[in-house]
């Protein structure tokens, strides 16, 4: 009985061996990681002129967003998942998750998020806005009064508390 279950396990393990030899597991290609990025883009930037909101029940479109609402949507079109709850949790979800990645280095698709006003809001890292970094310069956010493309310095970079890359 010990040989049977000896000659058993043996097989086992040489299958396994065998099997994960002939299927590698690869990295996501840099060609997915784009599209994935581009899609993120193309659904922000067709809701730019969208109304601004703060109901709950319309914020996460497709007429009208908030900030979270917004970066949630996109990133669903995009079929990648983040909580849609608010800016805060989005992200302490990506940041905890080991997403952070650097303002400096932003690409289109990364979220920045904000601090901007002076009071804190007892939020993770007081986090109380999110925007969709658009490339070159450029954010596409959801603020009052509605869904807008412009210039990144709109805000202040010491009000940067995050930047996270989406995750794949």
């Amino acid at each position: 009985m010990k040989k049977v279950f000896s000659f058993i396990l043996t097989l086992v393990v040489l299958s396994t061996v065998f099997i994960s030899a002939n299927y590698p597991v690869y990295a996501t290609p840099s060609s997915v990681i784009q599209t994935y990025r581009n899609n993120i883009i193309t659904y922000a930037t067709g809701a730019i002129g969208s109304p601004y909101t703060t109901d709950k029940d319309l914020r996460l479109g497709p007429d009208e967003y908030d900030c979270s609402g917004l970066a949630y949507r996109a990133y669903q079109h995009a079929g990648l998942a983040i909580t849609s709850n608010s800016a805060a949790d989005q992200a302490k979800e990506l940041t905890v998750s080991g997403r952070l990645s650097s303002y400096a280095t932003r690409t289109k698709g990364d979220l920045i998020f904000y601090y901007l006003h002076p009071t804190p809001n007892n939020r993770y890292l007081n986090i109380d806005h999110v925007a969709i970094c658009a490339g070159s310069g450029w954010i596409i956010d959801a603020g009052n009064p509605g869904v807008t493309k412009r210039v990144d310095t709109t805000f202040s970079s010491s009000n940067v508390k995050a930047t996270t890359v989406p995750s794949y």
